[in-house]
C-alpha cells in the first residue's frame, strides 16, 4: 500500500501502476497526520497532535475529533460527554453540508459516524446509536460504490458485517433497522484486505479483527495480540487489550504487568486501574486491590464497573476480616445499589449478591473463586477440596457454586473425566435456582461433548439445557454463547 512508503513525495507513478493493475491504494495520509492518527490510537500525546488545533482543513478537523471520540469511549467520561459529542455532531454537520466527492471526504465523514455510534453505544444511547450506524452503513456503501477499489470502507464495512451476522437474536431488530443482514466470512475478508500495510488504518483494521475474534467467535487469539504488541511495542491500547485476553486466559501475573505500566495514562485508560486492581485480587493481595480499586472510582467518570468495584471493596473487607457486623455489610449494599448503573453484567451480578449480602458465600468459596479466575487451579482445588460439602444444603446455591467451582478447575487442568462428573453434578444441582453457575455448567459440558468426547448432539442437548435455565446474573451472556454454539453446530 502507498500509506506504507516513507516518501508520500514520490508516489505518482507508483499509484498510477496500482491503479492500472486494479489495485486502489488508500488514500494517502501526510506523514504529520500519519503520527497524529498512530498517536491517538496509541492514546500518546505528541506535538504533533498539539499543533492540530492551529490547522483548518479537513484532515485536521476530523482529526481533532476523531481524538475525542475515542478518549469518550474509551474513558465513558461523563463530565466531558455532552460537550465532546456535540462537537463531534457539528462536525459531522459541517461535511455533510460540503459533501464532497473525493476519498478524503467519504473516510472522514464515514470514520466519525462510525466511532460517534460506538460512542453512544458505551453511554447507553442505544436509540441515537442505532440511527447513526444506519447512516454510517449507508454513506460506508455510498462509499464503496463510488470508489470500488478502495481500501478505505473496508474496515468499517466488515466490522459490521461481523457484527451483524453474529448479533445476538435479542439484537436482531437494531440490525433489521440498520439494514444489515451481515456475512461473517465477507466481513473478515474485508478486515484482511483492509489490514494489509503499514498504515495506521491498518493498523485499526488489524485490532478490529482481533477483537471481533476474542469477543464475538470467543477465538483464542493471545498469539494474535502477542504480535499486535510486538509489532507495536509502545501502543497502550494494544497492550491493553493483550492484557485483557491474557487476564481471559487466567495468565494473571502475564497480565499484571502489562496494566502496571498502563497505570500512568490513567486519565485516558481508567479501566486499567480497574484490570490491576482485578488481578491483585486474583492473589488474594487484598491491601494493593483495595488501593487500585479504590483509584479506580476517583479517576474513573463513568458509570460502569462502579456497583463492583464497590462490590469488590466489601469482599476485600470480608475476607480480611474474622467476621463482619450485618450492620457493615448493610452499609456496603448500600453504597453497592447508589453506585452506577446496572448494565455489564459484572454490574448486574454485584448488585444481586448486594440485594442478598448478609447471606454471601463462605470465605472459603470466594476464595477459590478468586485463585480459579486468576489462573492458580491447584490453590483453587485445595480450597476447596478442604470443605465439607454436608455443611451446605442439598439443591442450595453454596452446594451448586462447590460442584460448580471443582468442575471448572478440573476442566481447564483437563482432567476430563472429572470435569464432566462435577460441572453434571453442578447442573443437576441448581438447574432450578436463580443463579447462573447450573447454565454455565451446561455451557461447558456442551464445549466438552462438542471437543472431548465429539458428541454433537449430547453437546446441542447441554447448550439448550443453558437457554432453558431461570433468569440468573449472566442469563443474556450465557444465552448468546449457546445460542451462537447451537448455530455453529448446526452448520457443520
Amino acid at each position: 500500500m502507498l500509506c506504507s512508503l516513507k516518501n508520500h513525495f514520490k508516489t505518482y507513478f507508483i499509484s498510477f501502476l496500482l491503479v492500472v493493475v486494479g489495485i486502489h491504494p488508500l488514500w494517502a495520509l501526510s506523514e504529520i497526520d500519519r503520527k497524529c492518527y498512530a498517536d491517538i490510537l496509541s492514546l500518546q500525546q505528541s506535538p504533533a497532535l498539539q499543533q492540530l488545533s492551529q490547522r483548518k482543513d479537513m484532515t485536521a478537523q476530523f482529526l481533532k475529533q476523531f481524538q475525542s471520540a475515542v478518549y469518550l469511549a474509551l474513558s465513558e467520561d461523563y463530565n466531558q460527554k455532552d460537550k465532546l459529542i456535540k462537537q463531534i455532531e457539528a462536525q459531522i454537520d459541517v461535511l455533510e453540508a460540503q459533501k464532497l466527492h473525493s476519498e478524503t471526504f467519504y473516510f472522514c465523514y464515514t470514520e466519525l459516524l462510525t466511532v460517534l455510534a460506538i460512542v453512544k453505544i458505551r453511554f447507553e444511547m442505544r436509540l441515537g446509536a442505532v440511527w447513526t450506524l444506519r447512516k454510517a452503513f449507508a454513506e460506508l456503501s455510498a462509499f464503496q460504490s463510488r470508489f470500488p477499489k478502495s481500501k478505505l470502507p473496508l474496515k468499517n464495512l466488515g466490522a459490521l458485517n461481523v457484527l451483524s451476522a453474529s448479533a445476538p437474536p435479542r439484537y436482531q431488530w437494531a440490525m433489521k433497522l440498520i439494514g444489515l443482514s451481515g456475512n461473517q466470512k465477507k466481513g473478515f475478508q474485508m478486515l484482511d484486505s483492509a489490514s494489509q500495510g503499514t498504515d495506521p488504518r491498518a493498523l485499526q483494521a488489524r485490532v478490529y479483527k482481533m477483537l471481533l475474534q476474542t469477543y464475538v467467535l470467543r477465538a483464542q487469539t493471545e498469539f494474535l495480540a502477542s504480535q499486535l504488541l510486538l509489532q507495536n511495542p509502545t501502543n497502550n491500547l494494544i497492550m491493553f487489550f493483550h492484557g485483557m485476553v491474557l487476564l481471559r486466559n487466567k495468565k494473571n501475573k502475564e497480565a499484571q504487568k502489562l496494566f502496571q505500566s498502563l497505570l500512568p495514562i490513567q486519565s485516558k485508560l481508567p479501566y486499567a486501574q480497574y484490570a490491576m486492581a482485578e488481578t491483585l485480587l486474583y492473589e488474594l493481595n487484598y491491601d494493593k486491590a483495595k488501593q487500585h480499586y479504590e483509584q479506580f472510582l476517583l479517576c474513573y467518570h463513568g458509570q460502569n464497573f462502579r456497583k463492583d468495584a464497590h462490590f469488590k471493596l466489601f469482599i476485600i473487607h470480608y475476607l480480611s476480616q474474622s467476621s463482619l457486623s450485618l450492620e457493615t455489610k448493610t452499609a456496603y449494599a448500600q453504597k453497592i445499589n447508589e453506585a452506577g448503573i446496572q448494565s455489564t453484567e459484572q454490574d448486574a451480578y454485584a448488585s444481586k449478591v448486594g440485594v442478598n449480602i448478609a447471606n454471601i458465600s463462605s470465605p472459603a468459596l470466594i476464595k477459590a473463586r478468586l485463585a480459579y479466575d486468576g489462573g492458580y487451579f491447584n490453590e483453587a482445588l485445595a480450597l476447596l477440596q478442604n470443605i465439607d460439602i454436608n455443611v451446605y444444603a442439598p439443591k442450595s446455591p453454596q452446594r451448586t457454586e462447590l460442584y460448580y467451582r471443582l468442575g471448572l478447575i478440573f476442566l481447564n487442568m483437563k482432567v476430563h473425566a472429572q470435569a464432566l462428573k462435577w460441572l453434571d453434578m453442578a447442573y443437576n444441582e441448581g438447574a432450578s435456582l436463580p443463579h447462573f453457575y447450573a447454565a454455565n455448567a451446561a455451557l461447558q459440558l456442551g464445549l466438552l461433548y462438542r471437543d472431548v468426547f465429539k458428541d454433537p448432539e449430547n453437546a446441542r442437548l447441554y447448550w439448550q439445557h443453558a437457554l432453558d435455565t431461570p433468569e440468573h446474573e449472566y442469563k443474556n451472556a450465557i444465552d448468546d454463547k449457546a445460542h451462537a454454539y447451537i448455530k455453529q453446530s448446526l452448520k457443520k
